[in-house]
């Protein structure tokens, strides 16, 4: 199952076993014609590797979201005792940087989802948003 999240919403993708057959078929293919050494185990492997990849990845993008949050509103909170005089420097010094971390964290997260994502794309040859084959002719590339 290929999960979504993003601006456009939610969606489930389920990689069905003709679909993963012909995106191994076509890997093993074009690893070859790289000059690269396959079999249709490890390439079968890679895909359902990045699919595994992709799925956690969204779990992780939820907690790493929670995280940030909850991060900006510890150092928000210690600011306001802070400025009353109830917390020392040191106190915001570390929610600052537990926030910042948070949030680095975050981005890097959201990243990698993204990369996991055009990873399974570029294997499937297949636009999981848009429901549509990637499907590029020679003359458009050569213009």
């Amino acid at each position: 199952m290929l999960e979504y999240l993003g601006a456009v919403g939610s969606f489930s993708i389920f990689l069905p076993s003709w679909i993963a057959a012909a995106v191994v078929s076509l890997g093993t293919s074009i690893f070859r014609a790289k000059g690269i050494p396959c079999s249709r185990t490890a390439v079968r492997r890679k895909i359902f590797t990045a699919v595994g990849q992709f799925n956690n990845q969204r779990q992780q993008c939820l907690a790493s979201r929670k995280a940030m949050e909850i991060a900006s509103e510890r150092y928000e909170l210690m600011m306001d005792k802070f400025r009353r005089g109830s917390a020392t420097v040191t106190d915001l010094t570390n929610a600052q940087n537990d926030n910042e971390s948070a949030m680095a964290k975050y981005i890097t997260d959201y990243s990698n989802f993204w990369t996991y994502y055009y990873t399974l794309r570029k294997y499937a040859l297949y636009d999981f948003i848009t429901g549509k084959d990637i499907d590029v002719s020679v003359k458009e590339m050569v213009e």
